[in-house]
């Protein structure tokens, strides 16, 4: 059976106590695909080598049926997106931060365009209102930057969003509203997929189409 994104044998030499990260799992389209282990174990390493951010000592990756080297690293990594636990935001407003990616040259050549519209209602969908666009992207607080850093990814529509910790830094009732969002992007796009790192996966409990990939480390 072919999945939409699978690895296999991927090895990477981890920087505590010359632990080892040894791992295979896959993802099909519609799937979420929770990453569970201790800290240290490589679940963040992991999702960066997936996204080719740094390079695996051994291993393989299929997306779509292409084995990753057969794919340029540009093009890979807007398929593949990664959004880290700590919210990166560039100088400038929400609604820049959101824009900046669309003025990348791989965007242009797809002729990918910033959406007003839904950038909106993805705010209005984790509590934000429309006005946080004008916002100085520099001075919201960590919660406010994790959905911003989010909503910039689902905007970028990647095939597999890949999140690290997306919750760590909101509330109960904002970790609601970011993971209904996660589902009905999930849901309403196909040829989709999520793979990510939480501690509140119970908030999924009653989706049907969660997995679970455990990484103990060696």
């Amino acid at each position: 059976m072919a999945y939409l994104f699978e690895f296999a044998n991927i090895t990477k030499k981890l920087n505590n106590d010359n632990k080892m990260l040894k791992i295979s799992g896959q993802v099909d389209e519609g799937q979420i695909l929770i990453l569970k282990g201790p800290s240290g174990s490589g679940k963040s390493t992991l999702l960066k080598v997936l996204a080719r951010l740094i390079r695996a000592d051994a291993g393989t990756v299929v997306f779509k049926g292409n084995e990753w080297s057969s794919v340029d690293p540009i093009e890979w990594r807007k398929n593949v997106l990664y959004v880290s636990q700590k919210p990166v935001l560039f100088n400038g407003t929400v609604k820049d931060n959101f824009v900046l990616p669309f003025s990348f040259s791989s965007y242009k050549l797809n002729k990918a365009r910033f959406n007003l519209q839904l950038a909106q209602k993805y705010l209005s969908d984790v509590n934000l209102s429309t006005e946080f666009l004008e916002q100085d992207a520099k001075k919201i607080s960590g919660g406010e930057g994790a959905r911003v850093a989010l909503i910039r990814a689902l905007l970028i529509n990647p095939s597999i969003l890949m999140l690290d910790e997306p919750n760590a830094y909101l509330d109960k009732e904002s970790r609601e509203k970011v993971n209904n969002l996660l589902l009905k992007w999930l849901q309403g796009n196909t040829g989709k997929a999520i793979i990510m790192i939480t501690h509140n996966d119970e908030d999924f409990k009653l989706s049907t189409n969660i997995n679970y990939l455990t990484i103990q480390g060696s």
